[in-house]
């Protein structure tokens, strides 16, 4: 089997002359959770604000 490197594919579209880049640093990829309901700080949740750079969730949630 042959495998074809991707630029060498042929395309419905020549390309273009514009180069740019999507999410190229972790200032990219900020999320700000909405809450529906106001804090009231009764009840049997934490809310936390957590600020990370470099890490996903999973590896930063298992820190110790």
């Amino acid at each position: 089997m042959t495998i074809t490197p991707f630029d060498a594919l042929n395309t419905a579209y020549p390309s273009l002359a514009a180069q740019g880049s999507l999410k190229a640093t972790p200032e990219d990829f900020i999320v700000t959770e909405c809450l529906p309901y106001a804090l009231t700080g009764q009840g049997e949740h934490l809310y936390c604000l957590v600020e990370k750079r470099g890490l996903n969730t999973h590896h930063m949630t298992n820190k110790h």
